[in-house]
């Protein structure tokens, strides 16, 4: 098994934060993700 790494780009248009969820599903079972990742995203100025 090969790990990919994780990029995420934001464009900030306003301060504020949020949450992302990554899920790494199966096409043969995506009810059951292989991998799930919380990104807190903060963008200020």
């Amino acid at each position: 098994m090969a790990l990919a790494p994780e990029r995420l780009v934001i464009i900030g248009r306003a301060v504020g934060v949020t949450t992302y969820r990554l899920r790494l599903a199966r096409t043969f079972d995506p009810d059951h993700p292989a991998a799930e990742h919380d990104l807190t995203v903060e963008v200020t100025h």
